[in-house]
């Protein structure tokens, strides 16, 4: 289950009506400089979605949590995404900074299996 604040509801309402959009809204995974967090895109509806109507918009929300057999809101998924840390590493010789992820604890890793992806050796891979 997704939980929706009331100024979240109304600020995406106020903005898909602005702009005239009639398009289903999908909460994805995605993967940013900052590691992996969820986010926001405008998609159709595919056949394993769940989708919660709300009076101006329909938000997609994609199954994969509770296939994967965990019982957990996506606002406590991204809670225990936001605290999982990257950092940039200088090696000796080299001109750039690599990013690397920290460890992920044990919720960490759960989720971002049930989204197909790991970290290993500092890296995001796609299982």
């Amino acid at each position: 289950m997704v939980e929706i604040t009331a100024l979240a509801a109304e600020k995406l309402s106020a903005y898909l009506s602005e702009n005239k959009i009639d398009s289903p809204v999908r909460i994805a995974a995605m993967n940013g400089c900052g590691g992996p967090s969820l986010g926001l895109a405008l998609d159709e509806q595919k056949d394993s979605d769940h989708a919660h109507k709300n009076e101006t918009f329909t938000l997609l929300i994609e199954l994969r949590l509770r296939k994967a057999g965990l019982d957990m809101t996506a606002k406590a998924a991204m809670q225990h995404m936001n605290s999982l840390h990257s950092c940039l590493l200088w090696l000796p010789g080299k001109r750039k900074a690599m990013r690397m992820l920290e460890d992920p604890n044990e919720d960490q890793s759960e989720i971002m299996r049930a989204f197909g992806w790991k970290i290993d050796g500092g890296a995001l891979q796609e299982i």
